[in-house]
């Protein structure tokens, strides 16, 4: 740690006299070398000491990845109290704390917390009503007194000079440091006596939640939550869902906020981009070749780049996020290249009259040192984001992984796939679709390459002669 900057009296979730953060700076990069430097396990770290301590709620957390949707990273859930207070605080937050355990159970969850408490230190100030009517004293002057000598009262504006200034009232800091103080305040009556305020009102110490936050009009608890290493955020909400269900009391239910909700409502859309990128790829070699046959063959290869890709980052250990997601995208692209070239080969070799198997060995050969060069190429360009260092290297290695893996096998499986594919669906195409078309001949290596195919239908010079010179007309005669 390079330095921390400490606050007292703060929080992320508003403050407090029993509330304080502060912000760690970790040393560059370069200083932290070892794996067991990183954020991450800096944090487990820290966080099995703090939760040794019995005395106070620590927890150490990571920035949030966008600021605005998060005070601490990872999912957050509001319990909310529909009961309309039927529950006091206390009950409120002992059911929060039986969900909050349930959900560390889970194995999805990594940890689960919440910055709500009722434990705030509070003084509880209650005024004798009785004594007030005994002494001909207004409540709302008590009130008024006790609040514009403890914190403050706003009076009126006065002009000075060419700007505005508000007046507030409030007692001088030395005269409002101590309860005892407000038993020196004095209070005028109806009569105008002035009556202590040590014989109206009893202070007593008491403890309860510093702030009470409402969420669609509800009293509610915040839940913070992240996912366990191996885990994806959305194996954390499921479970957290979970926990909700079995340990919530009647007319406390959770809603999702932050990212956690933006994630619910996008739902499968990562899948449903993907589909949508198959049927672009299909339509556009649909009207490219003219058919629909070899764009289905060319398009058997994406399984393989995702098989790959998905096979690369479980052994790595990365989580399926939308740096994968894209990743899988693009591999439409870099998988059905190597495809096109052994097929657009392969159709070219069949209208020199060779069979569908010669074709599909031919094209497979011939295309082999092009798509292994291409493929090495790429390869090297995308091995730097596997082995990426820094901040921002984690989502690097999701998507160098990604493509890294599924480049690779697909690459490796397309040149045994795709020539066998294209024998099998060409076979059948022409067994089930091709009964009236018939392919050319198979050109003689000894016949003359004067671009015709047999010399019956040349044409002599004779013939030439009839055509070019024709029989003149005379003017006025019927040609026919």
């Amino acid at each position: 740690m390079e330095g921390y900057f400490a606050a007292s009296g703060s929080a992320l979730e508003g403050a407090g006299p029993n509330r304080g953060m502060f912000f760690a700076k970790l040393k560059p990069w370069s200083e932290r070398p070892g794996a067991d430097q990183s954020v991450d396990k800096v944090l487990e770290r820290i966080n099995g000491q703090f939760f040794q301590n019995h005395d106070a709620i620590i927890q150490g957390f990571n920035p949030p990845p966008i600021p605005g949707f998060s005070s601490t990273g990872g999912v957050e859930l509001e319990l909310q109290d529909q009961t309309g207070g039927r529950f006091s605080i206390d009950d409120f937050l002992a059911n929060t704390k039986e969900v909050i355990g349930v959900a560390s159970k889970k194995p999805a969850v990594g940890s689960a917390s919440t910055q709500f408490t009722a434990g705030t230190p509070q003084l509880q100030i209650d005024i004798d009503r009785n004594q007030l009517e005994a002494l001909n004293l207004d409540f709302q002057q008590v009130l008024q007194t006790i609040g514009a000598t403890m914190g403050s009262q706003y009076v009126n504006d006065f002009t000075f000079g060419n700007r505005s200034y508000k007046v507030f009232v409030q007692a001088s800091g030395d005269y409002r440091n101590s309860p005892d103080d407000l038993e020196k305040l004095y209070v005028r009556s109806r009569s105008g006596e002035m009556i202590p305020m040590g014989k109206l009102a009893t202070i007593t110490r008491v403890t309860g939640p510093q702030i009470i936050s409402h969420y669609n009009g509800n009293r509610s608890i915040k839940i913070q939550g992240r996912e366990a290493p191996g885990y994806s955020s959305g194996q954390a909400i499921q479970a957290i869902d979970e926990a909700v269900k079995e340990a919530t009391l009647p007319g406390i239910s959770g809603d999702w906020i932050g990212l956690a909700k933006e994630e619910i409502a996008a739902g499968s859309l990562g899948a449903l981009v993907f589909v949508f990128g198959i049927i672009m790829v299909f339509l556009t070699l649909s009207a490219q070749y003219e058919s629909y046959i070899d764009p289905i063959i060319i398009l058997l290869t994406v399984p393989l780049a995702i098989l790959g890709a998905l096979g690369f980052v479980a052994v790595r250990g990365l989580n399926m996020d939308v740096y994968v997601t894209v990743a899988l995208v693009m591999l439409i692209g870099l998988s059905s290249k190597n495809a096109i070239l052994i097929v657009e080969f392969a159709n070219q070799a069949r209208e020199t009259g060779l069979t569908i198997v010669q074709a599909a060995q031919k094209a497979a050969e011939e295309r082999f040192r092009p798509i292994l060069m291409t493929a090495v190429s790429s390869l090297v360009g995308f091995f730097p984001l596997v082995i990426a260092t820094g901040a921002g290297s984690a989502s690097r290695w999701a998507i160098g992984t990604a493509l890294f893996g599924g480049l690779l096998v697909s690459t490796v499986l397309s040149f045994l796939v795709v020539p066998v594919l294209y024998v099998v669906i060409k076979g059948l195409e022409a067994k089930f679709l091709d009964n009236n078309k018939k392919m050319p001949p198979p050109r003689d290596p000894g016949a003359p390459s004067n671009g015709f195919s047999d010399s019956s239908n040349l044409v002599t010079a004779e013939e030439l002669a009839d055509v070019t010179n024709p029989t003149p007309f005379q003017e006025g005669e019927n040609p026919i």
